[in-house]
């Protein structure tokens, strides 16, 4: 099972425009959801809990997601050589915005563009000490945006395309195939509430996504799908996640900022 199932159904959400913390300081283009997701359950044949296991979500006086054992350093907001945020191997530097600008793990280096309307356009990712065919390691991770009635789709659609890579016996990496990864979204529904972390990855969708496609080498497809019910307040309570026979449900439970 995805562990990113709460990521993806709900969403990370930012806005083009800058908003201000509770405490009055700039959130940057960080955009607080009017809801938080306080806890979830998920049940599972996947999980070896038959009473489903519980995920807490924390956040800081700001309402902003902290992610269990990644550390922040605010004064670093806005460099280009310490990082903003940092779990193990794993840094990520921001602009001055909160914007992800750069993001290094292992031996990758990732270097992010965004288009004029705030959404991600493109990664740059350099493999670090890497090579094929004698030439540093190097590509390009291209995102493209879709309206609705595009793509065969009544809602908005994001195509991500990705080259994938093998390594042999020797260790020497090749190039292998590319993967298109195409996620559709709600045509009708809107969120109404998202995980806003320190720090923003661009604007996204704002609709729940519902479907996503991913290419293998041979052009076969794998699909996932998600199933939300939502309360009258469009608040969604319960995602069905599905993909090659295996199914989850996930119940959210949320409070709103500042009553708890």
């Amino acid at each position: 099972m995805k562990h990113k199932l709460l990521i993806l159904s709900i969403a990370i959400l930012s806005c083009g425009k800058d908003s201000v913390s509770p405490s009055g300081n700039s959130l940057g283009i960080l955009e607080v959801s009017p809801f938080l997701v306080e806890k979830s359950l998920t049940k599972s044949s996947s999980l070896p809990s038959s009473s489903g296991v519980w995920t807490n979500y924390s956040y800081d006086e700001n309402y902003l997601f902290l992610e269990e054992g990644m550390d922040y350093s605010p004064e670093n907001i806005g460099s280009s050589v310490l990082p903003f945020a940092k779990k193990g191997t794993e840094e990520i530097f921001v602009d001055t915005d909160r914007r992800v600008t750069r993001r290094k793990y292992q031996n990758v280096v990732e270097d992010y563009f965004y288009s004029t309307d705030g959404r991600l356009n493109y990664i740059v990712r350099d493999f670090v000490g890497e090579s094929i065919n004698n030439k540093p390691l190097k590509d390009t991770v291209q995102y493209s945006y879709y309206g609705k009635g595009q793509k065969d789709h009544e809602g908005e659609v994001l195509i991500v395309k990705e080259n994938q890579y093998y390594v042999d016996n020797k260790l020497q990496k090749y190039f292998d195939y590319v993967r298109y990864t195409t996620e559709y979204y709600d045509a009708e529904k809107e969120l109404k509430s998202w995980i806003t972390r320190p720090y923003s990855y661009g604007k996204q969708m704002k609709a729940p996504l519902i479907r996503r496609t991913s290419t293998s080498k041979k052009g076969s497809l794998s699909t996932e799908y998600w199933a939300h019910d939502f309360d009258e307040q469009g608040l969604i309570t319960h995602t069905k996640y599905s993909t090659l026979g295996i199914i989850s449900d996930t119940d959210y439970f949320y409070i709103k900022p500042g009553t708890k």
